[in-house]
């Protein structure tokens, strides 16, 4: 049956201008209806592109291992969290957006693999830092931080050792997040609050080394907050866990962070 002239004409007007042209009969779907569906599928594949937040959530605790072992001058502790990151088996069901920041990870797993010395290992865990915060940013991701002044506190360090704790707590999440406040804040504590020798072990005659150690600590923080670039913010830090863990051996502190 073929469709009358004046029949097409009236139901043009609730068509589009291109469906007119073409003569076509009406789908009897409403705009709205078409938007909604239109919109499902934008949001079918925003979820398609997020990787499952249990595999994010290693990468974070990899990642924060590897930077637990530098502080604690543990350089057999850096060796399995490193590989992981460096291997990655979750890589290839990654979404494609994705992979290519996880791959800078992976190169600075492997860096910290390769480093010859804590130095080494601590300069590319710096980077690592940085390539989580490069990642979040380019794909509009936030991790959400464990507070974790609470765990902080309960370790019994002396009131200085808990604030530089909590310091290059903070710094970590200002190149991972990446967060500017956070990084203000850590930098800022570390300023404020220098390490002596004597906050650290009760009773422990400074040598001349820790209190070199301990000054420079108080010098990378002012330093800190005046460097703006990213990369120029990942040396500082390795340089930070290199001061930390070189620090903590010569006093002869072990257990450095805290549990959990």
């Amino acid at each position: 049956m073929q469709s009358s002239p004046h029949l097409v004409v009236l139901v043009c007007l609730g068509l589009s201008n291109a469906a007119c042209n073409r003569g076509e009969e009406p789908t009897g779907k409403p705009a709205d209806a078409k938007q909604a569906d239109t919109k499902q599928a934008d949001a079918k594949q925003a979820d398609a592109e997020v990787p499952d937040a249990a595999a994010m959530k290693e990468h974070f605790d990899q990642a924060t291992a590897v930077r637990d072992a530098i502080i604690a001058g543990d350089l057999e502790a850096v060796a399995e969290p490193a590989r992981w990151l460096a291997e990655q088996s979750s890589y290839a069901s990654m979404p494609d957006p994705w992979k290519a920041h996880l791959q800078d990870m992976r190169n600075a797993g492997q860096l910290v693999l390769e480093g010859t010395d804590l130095a080494a290992k601590a300069r590319a865990t710096g980077q690592l830092a940085a390539a989580c915060g490069t990642c979040h940013t380019a794909l509009g991701q936030s991790p959400q931080w464990k507070d974790t002044s609470e765990d902080v506190a309960a370790s019994g360090r002396s009131p200085h050792m808990l604030e530089h704790m909590q310091a290059t707590e903070h710094l970590w999440q200002g190149l991972a997040g990446p967060s500017e406040q956070a990084w203000q804040a850590g930098v800022l504590a570390l300023s404020d609050a220098p390490l002596t020798p004597e906050s650290l072990v009760e009773g422990q005659s400074p040598s001349k080394e820790v209190v070199e150690l301990a000054t420079k600590v108080h010098e990378l923080g002012k330093k800190g907050a005046d460097t703006k670039e990213t990369s120029a913010r990942a040396e500082l830090y390795g340089e930070l866990l290199t001061t930390c863990a070189d620090c903590h051996s010569a006093l002869g502190v072990a257990n450095v962070r805290p549990a959990g």
